[in-house]
């Protein structure tokens, strides 16, 4: 059962092992997640 399951997982076949994933991210403009940080929240203590 293990064994079927890994052959049909393109996760765990190996099918995505040369995938540019960046490369997909960045022609479809999909940044969320990716984005540089650019300051932090500032708290204060009440």
């Amino acid at each position: 059962m293990i064994e079927k399951f890994t052959e049909n997982n393109p996760w765990k076949n190996g099918h995505f092992d040369n995938h540019d994933f960046r490369k997909n991210i960045s022609s479809l403009e999909f940044n969320v997640g990716n984005e540089v940080a650019v300051g932090k929240e500032k708290l204060t203590d009440k």
